[in-house]
């Protein structure tokens, strides 16, 4: 051995025994693979809660389209139908979509970009589902808690429109709704 009493793979080149050096970083590199965990997790949820409102956006939209199809002066059927699919959509969520969110227009099938109208002369139901930040429906976050960003906002924005086939003779050959957008 030597003057310390301890392996010679201790003791620096200037004779400086080295004790216990490796703790500090391993409490460090523990810390930080925690911290990459919980903004694995944090970014996981946010995905999927973004995935739900798409589908609930697009659920929405779709049923209002065929709400609109059958039924284009009743707007505030054509509204319900939407919100009532939207809200059926989002797990754990209610009233993430509002009556002013829910639009009736114009899609264009061959620009396609939709122009708002009113429900008569329509074709396409934009749908806007929100989960606003700082309100109870926005999504919660476990990491931005520490730098005080407890929630997080996300929309998604959903058009379905329906288009109807003629023959020549001007009759209806089909009629069918699509998520356009």
């Amino acid at each position: 051995m030597n003057r310390h009493n301890c392996p010679p793979s201790r003791i620096t080149k200037s004779g400086v025994l080295r004790r216990g050096a490796i703790l500090p970083l391993g409490i460090l590199l523990i810390l930080m693979i925690m911290a990459f965990g919980v903004l694995i997790v944090d970014i996981g949820h946010l995905y999927s809660a973004k995935s739900n409102l798409n589908n609930s956006a697009n659920a929405a939209s779709y049923a209002g389209a065929l709400m609109l199809k059958g039924q284009p002066h009743n707007l505030p059927a054509i509204r319900n139908s939407a919100i009532d699919f939207a809200d059926l959509n989002v797990p754990g969520t209610e009233n993430i979509l509002t009556r002013g969110n829910v639009e009736t227009g114009l899609w264009d099938f061959t620009t396609q970009t939709f122009r708002p109208s009113p429900a008569v002369a329509a074709n396409a139901v934009r749908v806007t589902v929100r989960r606003i930040d700082g309100q109870s429906k926005s999504v919660p976050t476990m990491l931005g808690q520490l730098v005080g960003k407890n929630s997080v906002g996300i929309e998604s924005v959903s058009i379905s429109a329906f288009r109807v086939s003629t023959n020549n003779d001007g009759t209806i050959v089909k009629s069918r709704v699509k998520l356009v957008r």
